[in-house]
């Protein structure tokens, strides 16, 4: 019985996109034409409540209200803290500054051990599964065992007394964890499958200015919930077996978001208005600000493995969904762009993972180096 078990959790990235491409796109496709359907009067948080009970009838009225007001929060959160970020690079700060000033104002202050040995957790884990998709980038046939254990970090805590000098340099090493996250999420092969079902969703139905232009306030939040719901709607549905209910919505909601900015940036991307290096240098930001959702919310350190590996791929797939939804214009250039954006991804998260490795002998020898202190 074990064994079979374990058979049953047996994936490889081409498994995932086709499975995505079979089950995710069409409901995509419906959940996010339901939005943009929808009589001007009706306000966003009307519409959601709505779709979900539509989609979702066999859950009690409360379990409905808990999973529309989880989404409402986590993109009204997201955008905050995206426009926090944008705030502090027109200042002219590095994303790890940001990430840095984030968690010195969100940590419980109180407690500093308790978020320092929280903090190291969810680097060991992020850290276990970027390495595991780096792998499945490289070899998209490579079987993954997608487990909550076998996606974590086997390391132990270090005992590090933390404090808010002793947590800086590993803060850096989480921000560029993070990036890399988004960086292997972009590079991640979509398979042909994934890129027919794409290629042949309808066009027009997202307006050219939603993906060209900057959106207004009230269509932005409408397309990112759309994007989350339909994700959650799927994953409630269990028509996505590669992943279990596990992840929590405000970590659907972050992912969603980034997907969503992906896609915006790919259709910039499409149309000229933007390079490739561009669109990544704001996806790495995106993926910085996701990673706060997740410690803002307080997901538990050993989902971080599995984001990497089974989250993100479902954020590129929104992205490339929603690109695909946009002008002709746009699906035409669709499969270059992402092509593009994909190889140079590949080289960049190279490049990061050359500098940081797996494990807690990294975050306590970059500790020591910070202070002087010889490993």
């Amino acid at each position: 019985m074990r064994q079979d078990k374990e058979m049953t959790n047996m994936f490889n990235m081409n498994n995932i996109m086709g499975e995505l491409a079979k089950n995710l796109a069409p409901g995509f496709k419906d959940v996010i034409s339901d939005y943009m359907a929808k009589d001007a009067k009706t306000d966003n948080v009307t519409w959601l409540g709505s779709l979900l009970a539509k989609q979702l009838p066999n859950l009690a009225p409360e379990g409905i209200a808990q999973i529309g007001q989880g989404l409402i929060g986590g993109v009204s959160n997201f955008n905050a803290r995206m426009a926090s970020m944008e705030a502090a690079a027109a200042q002219g700060k590095a994303s790890a500054e940001w990430l840095r000033d984030y968690l010195e104002d969100n940590l419980p202050k109180a407690d500093m051990q308790s978020s320092g040995a929280y903090l190291e957790q969810m680097y060991n884990n992020m850290a276990a599964g970027n390495e595991v998709a780096q792998q499945a980038v490289a070899d998209p046939n490579g079987m993954i065992n997608i487990t909550e254990e076998a996606l974590a970090a086997e390391a132990v805590a270090s005992g590090q007394e933390w404090n808010r000098i002793t947590m800086q340099p590993m803060v850096a090493d989480l921000g560029q964890q993070a990036e890399l996250m988004g960086l292997n999420a972009i590079g991640m092969p979509l398979g042909n499958e994934f890129m027919q079902q794409a290629m042949s969703m309808p066009t027009g139905i997202i307006p050219e200015e939603y993906i060209t232009r900057e959106p207004s306030a009230t269509m932005d939040q409408g397309i990112k919930l759309a994007a989350a719901a339909a994700i959650k709607i799927f994953i409630e549905k269990k028509k996505l077996s590669f992943i279990s209910k596990i992840i929590p919505v405000h970590g659907i909601t972050d992912i969603a978001c980034w997907g969503v900015e992906g896609a915006k940036c790919i259709g910039k991307l499409a149309m000229g208005k933007i390079t490739a290096a561009q669109a990544l240098e704001h996806m790495k930001k995106t993926s910085v600000v996701a990673l706060t959702g997740f410690i803002a919310n307080g997901v538990a350190p050993k989902l971080l493995g599995m984001i990497p590996v089974v989250g993100m791929p479902l954020g590129i797939a929104a992205s490339a969904l929603l690109a695909s939804m946009s002008t002709e214009e746009i699906q035409q250039k669709l499969a270059q762009g992402i092509s593009v954006v994909a190889d140079v991804a590949t080289e960049m998260a190279d490049g990061i993972a050359a500098t940081v490795k797996a494990g807690v002998n990294t975050v306590k020898n970059s500790v020591m180096q910070f202070l002087g202190v010889e490993a």
